[in-house]
């Protein structure tokens, strides 16, 4: 429907109010015209409920995709796409909102009906599955997340480059793993991996780019690999020297770790500078 049509580009264009607006008037149509659970109403509520998601108001949110689960579930059936849409939509607000039971319980659902629909290797099942991954690792279970995280690397790995953003993003979750479980020298290859991958596909001066330079830095330092480790945080240093919008958070940290770098191998009057540099 127009009115549909016309909400959807306003929340592209930010104009929340507008958005809401034209998908409330496209509802009050739809209800009128199509018997409950149409086919276009499940769809209308998801809009919503992504408008609210996207505007933080999350009791909104959940209502909408509440409304659009009831919908596709008894219009399409437990297993249709736009069922699993909305149980995955449901499963990353709660996460949002702090309910990871309630959050993995959705996801744990769209997953299954995803691989039961598409199969193991389509991409929103994957996509799921890196939610889980994200979903433990958040919550502390990191054994489970780096099962969740693998079986998502290696199915991207088998349908898409690997160079691509998604499939680069569990690669480096995978090294942020390692790193938590002290399992540096997996924590490296997989950091030193993510870190050429981001460069091929986005250059030096992007913040995925410098995140896997600095972190890979961080993991040398840890195994003792002094020069190594100097290097990197060198080159991340740089690389945000050139990045116009750079987090002057993440700069002070890239500086104050160079520093304790430079006291570990006894260079005093540069540990200071660098240190002095991370406060300003």
């Amino acid at each position: 429907m127009a009115r549909a049509r016309l909400g959807v580009f306003y929340n592209m264009h930010d104009d929340f109010v507008e958005a809401e607006t034209f998908l409330n008037g496209a509802m009050g149509a739809l209800k009128k015209i199509q018997a409950p659970h149409g086919e276009r109403e499940p769809v209308t509520y998801m809009e919503l409920g992504n408008i609210y998601s996207d505007n933080d108001q999350l009791a909104e949110a959940e209502v909408m995709y509440g409304r659009a689960l009831l919908g596709f579930s008894k219009g399409h059936g437990s297993q249709a796409w736009g069922t699993n849409m909305a149980k995955l939509a449901l499963g990353v607000l709660c996460l949002r909102a702090g309910r990871d039971h309630e959050a993995e319980c959705y996801m744990k659902q769209a997953k299954e009906g995803c691989e039961e629909l598409y199969g193991p290797l389509d991409v929103l099942t994957l996509c799921i599955i890196y939610g889980l991954a994200d979903l433990c690792f958040v919550t502390g279970r990191s054994e489970e997340a780096e099962t969740y995280c693998e079986q998502a690397r290696r199915g991207c790995a088998k349908i898409l480059d690997p160079q691509r953003p998604v499939t680069i993003k569990l690669v480096f979750q995978l090294g942020r793993l390692f790193k938590q479980e002290e399992r540096f020298e997996d924590a490296e290859v997989y950091f030193r991996l993510a870190a050429e991958n981001y460069m091929a596909t986005f250059g030096a001066a992007h913040n995925d780019t410098i995140s896997s330079i600095f972190e890979l830095a961080r993991v040398l330092y840890w195994r003792g690999q002094y020069a190594d480790a100097e290097d990197y945080y060198i080159r991340a240093k740089e690389g945000y020297e050139k990045l116009l919008n750079a987090d002057q958070v993440l700069v002070a940290h890239n500086q104050y770790y160079l520093g304790l770098l430079y006291h570990e191998t006894g260079r005093s009057d540069e540990a200071e500078a660098s240190v002095r540099s991370a406060r300003k």
